[in-house]
């Protein structure tokens, strides 16, 4: 079954029992200072909209961590309180996405708030948790500047765009010297927005570290019908690697026209977005092979975690799994150990919980790092984010060599003229 978009009621109604959509907000459920019947998690991401289909994948993960903690016996640290989810839909809209972090900030019994996927949203939204005191742990957003403000109760489990960039670059300089291929000249594409314009500035600060030079520098709006122009002129500036930041749109069309215009190059690298959302295969076939990603879970399975979780998502909900629900996956296992570290839901000391966070096993590392542990700003400094690589129209983990990987890098990818379409 294809993950297909579908209406906020039917999303709402078919999400599992575990689920609830807040609309008046919570009454007080506290029993005592250190025991509760529930506590009301806020997860304030896109359901509907054009990236509806993201915030879906996100909320079967989370699930299905909620289903197991609640299995388990909840949050001990408070008398074995059940989490209940607090689903709000932020259509992908930066002022939904404010009102709907608002209404969560005034029910004081919600100790903590997950969201808002995209930095266009989370960016705004964060001035918000912050203002009111809400801990807020950052899903999908990497925006770097998100995290620049001086805010205390704001926090990102995944690397930051200037992170991810510098991960991108690392890896074309690494296959540069592996393979004597070497990359000088770097164009960039990027969907007009505050993601790509931020993820472009991230990837241009990192390449000034290396000897690459920007030759190309574009940028489409999210709505482009559109954009042969755009890859004419990438061709016209003959660079060596082309780094990308679109969704899922324009991430069609860009691979179609590279195609078209038989764009040669030693390498595409993605920062993910639409290129790394699942129907992106399906509508490009055998155009995505040799694209690589960035990418915060391995699809290869390589760890057996990552099997187990993967056949979870496949008999609940006939879905791969993939980073979107993996996040979630990780973050509900994260807020566990903050809650039962807290042993209260008093903002303040839930605050202080994530901020001393500490994690070095167990499910809360679905995502690839040695440990989630924040620094000052609220980044996590123990996030690493591998590359992966389409080959035969499925993505496979390459990069770095030291991660436990089945496939070598392709590196230069074979041109256009040669290869079976």
């Amino acid at each position: 079954m294809k993950n297909r978009k579908v209406d906020r009621r039917t999303f709402i109604k078919g999400a599992g029992a575990g689920l609830a959509l807040s609309t008046l907000g919570f009454p007080q459920i506290v029993k005592s200072a250190t025991k509760l019947d529930e506590v009301p998690i806020a997860i304030v991401i896109p359901l509907t909209g054009a990236t509806g289909s993201f915030g879906q994948n996100e909320v079967r993960g989370w699930e299905i961590a909620v289903d197991e903690i609640n299995g388990a016996g909840g949050v001990k640290s408070l008398g074995g309180a059940k989490i209940k989810t607090v689903l709000r839909d932020t259509q992908g809209t930066p002022r939904i996405g404010m009102a709907e972090v608002e209404k969560v900030a005034q029910d004081k019994s919600v100790p903590l708030m997950i969201g808002c996927w995209a930095s266009a949203v989370t960016y705004p939204a964060s001035q918000v948790s912050e203002q009111y005191g809400l801990p807020h742990l950052i899903d999908m957003s990497s925006q770097a500047d998100i995290l620049r403000r001086g805010f205390k109760y704001v926090f990102r489990m995944i690397a930051d765009s200037d992170r991810m960039a510098g991960r991108m670059v690392e890896y074309a300089e690494d296959m540069s010297k592996r393979t004597g291929q070497v990359a000088k000249r770097a164009a960039l594409i990027s969907v007009d927005d505050n993601f790509g314009r931020s993820s472009a500035t991230s990837i241009k600060e990192a390449i000034k570290k290396t000897k690459q030079e920007v030759v190309e520098e574009l940028y489409v709006p999210g709505k482009v019908t559109n954009v042969d122009v755009e890859i004419a002129k990438i061709k016209a500036a003959k660079p060596d690697v082309l780094y990308l930041t679109n969704f899922l749109t324009d991430s069609v069309l860009v691979t179609r026209a590279l195609y078209a215009q038989k764009v040669d190059v030693l390498g595409y690298v993605t920062f993910s977005a639409g290129f790394g959302q699942p129907e992106y295969l399906d509508m490009v076939g055998n155009l995505a092979n040799y694209i690589c990603n960035i990418s915060y879970f391995d699809h290869d399975m390589n760890r057996p975690m990552d099997k187990e979780f993967e056949a979870k998502m496949m008999k609940r909900f006939n879905v791969h799994a993939n980073h979107f629900s993996a996040s979630l996956y990780a973050l509900g296992y994260m807020v566990k150990d903050v809650l039962e570290r807290a042993g209260t839901i008093d903002r303040v000391k839930v605050r202080d919980a994530i901020a001393a966070t500490n994690i070095t096993s167990g499910p809360a590392l679905m995502m690839p790092g040695k440990s989630i542990r924040f620094d000052e700003k609220g980044e996590n400094i123990g996030a690493a984010p591998l590359i992966i690589q389409c080959l035969e129209k499925k993505w496979h983990t390459v990069w770095p060599y030291d991660w436990p990987r089945q496939f070598d890098p392709v590196w230069p990818i074979p041109k256009w003229e040669t290869r079976m379409i």
